[in-house]
């Protein structure tokens, strides 16, 4: 079959990504370079499901996301299209290695049948050309057989910044429905404690503070209550009513915050001074700012 003169070559598709500019080129090309060292926090992790009908294919590009790559999870690898659709709908992977072989217009077809559409997609080529109808499955790039590993980091590294892009849209977007869909402070809670509930508005609560298992109430009437409850099960039931959790082990009520420090802490009415995680300085600006130039708080 003749080739179709509109189709992207290998080289043109491998350039539909630019090449990262901040990996250490001497380091990558050594075959034994050292892998990246540092913990990885198990929330920026890229999950990844290899597919390749070439088996030494397979087992060399495991070798070195494992080796290069810690923040990418291989959650499978299989050498038949058929057998990874399974996996593609239950897993959700955000990034799939896609083999696409000799017979391209046959393997493309697998992919229209899952029902996660959402993965970013990397195609392993053995042609000098890569079909048309690659580019509709959320092409991110293409890797040309032999792998030549510097492409393989540069192209994953730039991956990785769009899944992550993405996933941080996701959650504002999910934040400022949040916000707007608050509730009224005027409602009562009850708190478990260890001797039964204690009852107030809402709207007295400063702030929460974590405690092991336990969670303390700083209150406005200075009556401080202890819960036998964590932390995460008030993060869930007060974040529709105004609440932000500027660290993992505080919630804070936004209607009681006196003061923004740049330099990462939160002051409250009753001049408390609560840490702001750096990971959550701009979630808490989109949440008081919402995408005005000034904060506004509204009363509830």
């Amino acid at each position: 079959m003749e080739r179709d003169i509109i189709s992207p070559t290998t080289a043109q598709a491998e350039m539909a990504i630019p090449a990262f500019e901040g990996y250490n080129k001497n380091a990558f090309e050594e075959e034994e370079s050292q892998p990246v060292s540092g913990p990885i926090i198990e929330q920026d992790k890229i999950t990844s499901i290899l597919i390749d009908s070439d088996i030494p294919v397979l087992n060399f590009l495991e070798d070195k996301l494992n080796h290069h790559c810690p923040y990418i999870a291989i959650k499978g690898k299989f050498n038949c299209p058929k057998q990874a659709k399974t996996l593609i709908n239950t897993q959700s992977p955000d990034l799939v290695f896609f083999g696409s072989g000799f017979e391209q217009e046959n393997y493309f077809h697998i992919l229209n049948q899952t029902d996660n559409s959402r993965f970013e997609t990397i195609f392993i080529s053995e042609k000098g050309y890569l079909d048309n109808s690659a580019l509709q499955y959320n092409f991110s790039g293409c890797l040309h057989k032999p792998i030549q590993v510097i492409q393989l980091l540069s192209l994953v590294q730039r991956v990785q910044q769009k899944i992550l892009q993405y996933r941080e849209y996701l959650k504002n977007k999910e934040l400022l429905e949040n916000f707007r869909n608050v509730r009224s402070q005027k409602d009562i809670i009850g708190i478990p404690t260890l001797d039964g509930y204690d009852f107030l508005p809402i709207e007295k609560i400063i702030y929460c503070r974590g405690m092991q298992k336990c969670t303390r109430f700083i209150t406005s009437d200075q009556s401080d209550i202890l819960s036998s409850y964590n932390i995460g099960e008030f993060r869930k039931l007060l974040q529709p009513f105004g609440f932000f959790s500027p660290h993992k082990s505080f919630l804070i009520n936004l209607s009681k915050i006196r003061k923004f420090h740049k330099e990462g802490t939160l002051t409250t009415t009753d001049n408390h001074h609560i840490p702001l995680a750096r990971r959550r300085r701009e979630s808490f600006l989109l949440h008081i700012k919402k995408d005005l130039k000034f904060p506004i708080i509204p009363k509830i």
